[in-house]
């Protein structure tokens, strides 16, 4: 498992500077480098910045109760 320096793009949130990817997260995005040009380190942090705008992580206990309830 590698790691991806992260540049802090807002700096007004929770820093993130190291983000540690598997290899086959690492090839897409070297894939998608290499096709766009855009540099890795901004791949990772605008996926994580929609990430973190857009997932709710729930606990299954309360998914279930939701669910069933």
């Amino acid at each position: 498992m590698g790691a991806l320096l992260i540049k802090r793009k807002y700096p007004e949130r929770k820093p993130c500077n190291v983000v540690k990817i598997n290899n086959e997260a690492s090839r897409i995005l070297t894939q998608i480098t290499n096709e766009t040009g855009i540099p890795k380190y901004k791949l990772a942090s605008e996926m994580i910045l929609y990430a973190s705008e857009n997932i709710r992580i729930i606990d299954p206990d309360e998914e279930e109760e939701e669910i069933n309830g």
